[in-house]
């Protein structure tokens, strides 16, 4: 009678109430089990596909967020490799900076030891020509008294400056 009415009617729903309560709590593995006929088969495959719908979208997104995570992981190795050649370059790039400096200072260095160099060649040359000058000054008077002095002494011009005269006569006697 009404009470085997009354459990037709309320049976379904308590249990599509346990599905749902679970589904609610996060427990997406329960299922409506009863056999139901007419419009509460029809309530019992709704749910028990709503149920698995919801468990195989939050599979998806389990699998999603593991690859994510994966991902996430390479882009930081990536990003981390990235990091440490950038720093290599720039430190391979401060060595060659300070080359470059050490060079243009040696090339400094160098260009003014060159302009010292050409300063003091040109101090040598002109001290050169002053030696010259006044060697040439007193070997005129030199030769002149040597020719007084020594009258058998070859002449020669005073301004020549060719080799040492040699002797073409013997000492008087």
């Amino acid at each position: 009678g009404v009470n085997n009415t009354l459990d037709a009617i309320v049976g379904p729903i308590n249990e599509a109430a346990i599905v749902l309560e679970a589904a609610a709590q996060r427990d997406v593995t329960k299922r409506m089990e009863g056999a139901y006929k007419g419009d509460f088969a029809e309530l019992k495959n709704n749910i028990n596909a709503a149920v698995a719908g919801i468990d195989e979208a939050l599979g998806q997104v389990a699998a999603a967020v593991v690859q994510i995570a994966e991902a996430s992981g390479q882009i930081g190795t990536g990003s981390q490799s990235l990091a440490e050649g950038a720093a290599e370059q720039a430190s391979a790039l401060e060595e060659v900076a300070s080359s470059l400096e050490q060079m243009s200072s040696m090339t400094k260095q160098n260009a003014g030891n060159a302009d010292e160099a050409t300063n003091l060649a040109a101090g040598a040359q002109s001290s050169a020509d002053k030696g010259s000058e006044a060697m040439e000054r007193m070997r005129r008077p030199a030769l002149a008294m040597l020719a007084r002095a020594l009258p058998w002494w070859p002449r020669r011009s005073a301004t020549s400056r060719s080799a040492a005269p040699r002797l073409r006569r013997t000492l008087p006697t």
